[in-house]
């Protein structure tokens, strides 16, 4: 037996073995911090699509729809329906960065009737104008919306109207797919809004839906 060829054998030393796991470990950690930013970026984006297909649910339904909201029929003159916004929390029960709402425009004025019952009574009952809330999930959050005559020309609506409201209301009716977009404190609407979410984590592109000329409806 050759006792010299044996004793030259060996396995990984302890420093080697301490490498190796170090490496393994910040492999694992950068390959889990680029599954959490993709992961935040798909809800981003699923929050971008659900708004915008709301936001087109909403033009289907003032465009198409005949019927008064729990009513009796108006052809000639149908109500408009919407999607209200309004980010300060207290402004409207219910609603806040967070959150949006689709309304019926029962008294035909282009405009949530803010005050009405919100929260869980929306969808139960049809005493106010409230259709249905919507909540972005992971804590995704409307950052801006602003308001002008184009996409080169639009500005923030905290300026634009009353001192510490943040709300729009956007609606449809046949048979114009224009949008009418309004502000509080503005008595005239504008062509074109610009809703922009944005992830509550670093490094995350925003996602913007744009609402302009012709009932267009984007995400950019």
């Amino acid at each position: 037996m050759n006792t010299q060829n044996t004793q030259n054998k060996s396995g990984f030393t302890l420093l080697e073995i301490l490498i190796v796991l170090a490496l393994l470990f910040i492999m694992t950690s950068l390959s889990l911090a680029n599954y959490n930013r993709f992961g935040r970026e798909v809800e981003l984006e699923n929050a971008a699509y659900e708004l915008a297909l709301t936001i087109r649910q909403a033009q289907f339904f003032g465009i198409n729809r005949s019927e008064q909201f729990g009513g009796a029929t108006n052809f000639d003159d149908p109500q408009p329906y919407g999607i209200y916004f309004n980010l300060v929390s207290g402004d409207e029960p219910g609603l806040n960065d967070q959150k949006f709402m689709m309304f019926v425009d029962q008294d035909n004025n282009r405009r949530f009737a803010e005050g009405d019952t919100t929260g869980t009574s929306c969808i139960a009952s049809l005493s106010n104008e409230c259709v249905n809330l919507y909540e972005f999930n992971r804590n995704n959050f409307i950052h801006e919306i602003c308001v002008g005559t184009d996409s080169l020309n639009c500005n923030d609506i905290d300026g634009l109207g009353i001192s510490g409201d943040k709300a729009m209301h956007v609606s449809f009716k046949r048979p114009d797919p224009d949008a009418s977009i309004l502000i509080n404190g503005v008595p005239t609407p504008f062509s074109y809004a610009r809703i922009t979410l944005r992830a509550p984590a670093d490094n995350i592109n925003d996602q913007s839906i744009s609402i302009g000329a012709a009932g267009l409806i984007s995400i950019d």
